[in-house]
């Protein structure tokens, strides 16, 4: 599993988190992983969501983990993707409308959530998800014949840890000159 990441934010929340030691989760009603502490496993990634976010000065934070309870990995482990895809199927049909009224934009946080609710009422302890994603892969194929040829996942990978315990620590990232 993954003991690091890099989280991409403003110059201006990088100092925050650099002198606090401390990160705010991500707490919107339509977050993709649920609400959490975000990272990317590639530093490109992160600078990539700097640029979505248009931020002024963009900075990169890297975060070290130690997982001791479960981390649900629906990029490698089968029995996570098979069980997530349930608990998919359970709200696929739900209401469109978030609690604010405005359109959801996906149901991967209503999953979760009852996927996490669940998890809780079995005393199991989840410190975070990871996920794939074809957020930042235009240049891989789209077509289906041509995925047909080449047929690998070309993906990003993000952690969402929902238990801010397991970061060990939160340094700012500076890109290695060879």
């Amino acid at each position: 599993m993954d003991t690091v990441g890099y989280h991409g934010t403003s110059e201006d929340s990088a100092q925050s988190i650099l002198s606090s030691r401390n990160m705010y989760p991500s707490n919107g009603l339509d977050e993709w992983l649920g609400r959490g502490y975000y990272f990317f496993v590639d530093p490109d990634d992160a600078k990539w969501w700097c640029t979505q976010r248009k931020y002024d000065v963009p900075a990169i934070i890297i975060g070290t983990f130690e997982f001791s309870n479960k981390v649900i990995d629906l990029v490698a482990s089968s029995r996570d993707q098979r069980s997530f895809a349930e608990y998919c199927k359970k709200v696929k049909n739900k209401t469109n409308r978030l609690p604010d009224r405005t359109i959801r934009s996906n149901y991967m946080q209503l999953a979760i959530s009852k996927l996490l609710e669940d998890a809780k009422r079995r005393d199991i302890k989840i410190d975070a998800i990871r996920a794939g994603f074809p957020a930042n892969r235009s240049f891989w194929f789209r077509k289906t014949k041509d995925l047909e040829k080449f047929p690998c996942m070309i993906q990003q990978v993000q952690i969402c840890v929902f238990n801010h315990d397991v970061i060990t620590s939160l340094e700012r990232y500076e890109e290695a000159i060879i």
